[in-house]
């Protein structure tokens, strides 16, 4: 597959003509919804590797509370494990995963709340889609 194949994979754009009043074939459903699912998998993807990066800080925002309940309760009440040959291992992309995960999720929110423009909304939030296309009546 050439590097324009993997661009049209992206883009997700109808290849049928779309009806005077808006509707599409369903392939061409299928093709955009592809596209969305690539770009949102990238963005994730994107994100998690961010989250690798600051995996420190995320650990210490989810283990704060636990410290402090921990002081309160006294030492000897509960002790943080985690448990399997793995299990460290999967934390560290557990947690970077649920930050990808929120991190766009709010992003995403913030974006389409506050931008008008659906070119920028586009931008901040891939599931924006196309809300300034005009309809015929």
């Amino acid at each position: 597959m050439s590097l324009s194949g993997v661009v049209q994979l992206f883009a997700g754009r109808p290849v049928h003509p779309v009806g005077p009043d808006g509707r599409m074939a369903l392939s061409d459903h299928l093709r955009e919804l592809r596209g969305r699912i690539l770009k949102i998998s990238l963005v994730l993807l994107a994100a998690f590797v961010a989250g690798l990066f600051f995996f420190d800080q995320l650990f210490d925002l989810v283990i704060g509370p636990y410290h402090q309940a921990q002081e309160t309760l006294g030492e000897d009440v509960t002790i943080p494990t985690v448990s399997g040959p793995g299990g460290p291992f999967l934390l560290y992309f557990k947690l970077c995963g649920l930050g990808a995960v929120i991190g766009t999720s709010v992003t995403g929110i913030v974006a389409a709340l506050t931008l008008d423009s659906s070119h920028h909304a586009r931008q901040g939030c891939p599931m924006a889609g196309r809300r300034g296309r005009a309809r015929a009546s």
